[in-house]
């Protein structure tokens, strides 16, 4: 039985908003922050442009970047009671000459709590990400940079691809690994979804689930890539368990023994007509 994992200290919602924003207008959006400690919390609102810093798409921030300076707040800071919730209100103002493609704020609320029984004071902040995409001559080109599967497996295995954004906005790329029989039965199938950010590479991962019965199957990959047309990989793999590597070996031992018995027989043979 698993426990229920209750949220505390400071926590912001929605996590994720995706917007398409015509250069030079203004959207208008709403957060919700929630207080949930037992003590009153002086919030602070800010934004910062975010990107990724390498192919497990870890987040990098940057408050200097003019992008950032798109985003207004209403409030900007507040008082919010324990126990309670808020909305804060934000618009965000593009440009009329900002240039097409993905543009991607992280907005945060911050504030500063005082750990119980102590005079230390404590920071946390919190961020929903904006992911935008400014309204032009936008393109979003994928490509399957790799795919790795392994040549066996003896029970539930992994497999990975790496995938590619060379296009100018993010895209949601929906992927599935499906295991088949030779005659293309279907086995088992696994599937998710991932964001590709532009001009990044992103490494996914998934599940192969153990078949039933030992043998050669199929391995069908299958991905959106954006613009792009879908992607369609196959590779191959043998099920061997356990038991069945115990079993090839034993009868391997067999055949062994048997091919030097006939061997030392032929020798004795020879031995005596000479």
């Amino acid at each position: 039985m698993y426990a229920l994992t209750v949220p505390t200290g400071l926590t912001i919602a929605p996590v994720r908003t995706e917007l398409q924003i015509v250069p030079g207008t203004v959207q208008t959006g709403q957060l919700t922050i929630y207080n949930m400690t037992t003590n009153d919390m002086n919030v602070t609102m800010d934004s910062e442009v975010f990107n990724v810093i390498n192919e497990q798409y870890d987040y990098s921030f940057n408050a200097t970047s003019p992008v950032a300076g798109w985003v207004q707040f209403d409030p900007t800071t507040t008082i919010l009671a324990a126990g309670k919730s808020k909305t804060i209100n934000y618009s965000v103002n593009v440009p009329a000459g900002a240039e097409p493609g993905g543009k991607y704020i992280s907005l945060f609320a911050s504030t500063s709590i005082k750990s119980n029984n102590t005079a230390v004071n404590s920071s946390e902040r919190v961020g929903s990400l904006l992911y935008i995409t400014v309204s032009g001559n936008v393109s979003r080109t994928g490509y399957v940079l790799s795919l790795f599967t392994p040549w066996t497996m003896i029970n539930t295995s992994m497999w990975s691809a790496t995938l590619h954004d060379g296009g100018t906005a993010h895209f949601a790329s929906n992927y599935s690994m499906s295991v088949k029989t030779l005659w293309n039965t279907d086995v088992s199938s696994y599937s998710n979804s991932s964001l590709i950010l532009p001009k990044t590479i992103r490494l996914i991962q998934g599940t192969i689930a153990e078949p039933k019965v030992p043998g050669i199957y199929k391995l069908v990959f299958i991905a959106s890539l954006g613009d792009s047309s879908d992607a369609k990989l196959e590779r191959y793999i043998l099920y061997m368990p356990i038991y069945g590597w115990i079993i090839i070996s034993i009868a391997v031992l067999f055949i062994v023994n048997r091919v030097i018995r006939i061997v030392q027989r032929r020798r004795e043979k020879t031995k005596k007509t000479t």
